[in-house]
């Protein structure tokens, strides 16, 4: 039998219990790539992305998502988030490219690129490579990565309405909008 201060499971670093069962989690790497075929010129997406941030912010889809927010206009070391997600720019080439390290959670970065596929068309593309690691894992798997993945899309969603495409229709899948209401009753969104 044991008493009020045992446990009937030793503690082990880096666990989830699982009722009586503990679990080991270690470290992942995460490599999660979003692109986006998008009929119009370099130059105008890359206007747009430029506007990441500001208070005429053509991509970010803040209708749905937190805002992001920067403590200076975007350029290199200014620094923020969105909703739990901090991080810093750290890479900044204009209407081309934006690559922002987290500074919270994740070991790693997330950016936007844009290339051009010729006059009239360009890859607009969404990189998010890190490692996590303890609990952060299961965290990854089971709630950012499905909310991450549907603000991805919407961000491609808006960039296509911006210059007057129709995105093609999508859903978020179950998972990502059950959690995506339950953050947002729970004003966490």
């Amino acid at each position: 039998m044991f008493s009020a201060s045992q446990s009937a499971v030793p503690e082990i670093p880096n666990t989830m219990a699982l009722w009586k069962i503990q679990v080991k989690v270690g470290d992942m790497r995460i490599k999660n790539v979003h692109e986006r075929k998008v009929s119009a010129p370099f130059q105008k997406i890359g206007k747009m992305i430029d506007t990441v941030s500001s208070e005429a912010d053509q991509v970010w889809p803040h209708e749905n998502w937190p805002r992001m927010e920067l403590n200076q206009p975007l350029g290199i070391d200014a620094s923020g988030g969105h909703g739990p997600i901090q991080y810093k720019v750290t890479a900044y080439e204009p209407g081309r490219h934006i690559r922002f390290a987290f500074m919270k959670h994740f070991d790693g970065y997330h950016e936007i690129v844009l290339e051009s596929l010729d006059d009239n068309c360009c890859l607009l593309r969404h990189n998010l490579i890190a490692s996590v690691q303890g609990m952060n894992v299961p965290k990854w798997w089971f709630v950012i990565r499905p909310l991450h993945n549907a603000l991805v899309e919407d961000l491609f969603d808006k960039v296509e309405r911006n210059v007057n495409c129709t995105p093609r229709p999508r859903s978020w899948g179950f998972w990502a909008t059950w959690l995506h209401g339950l953050l947002r009753r729970r004003k966490k969104l």
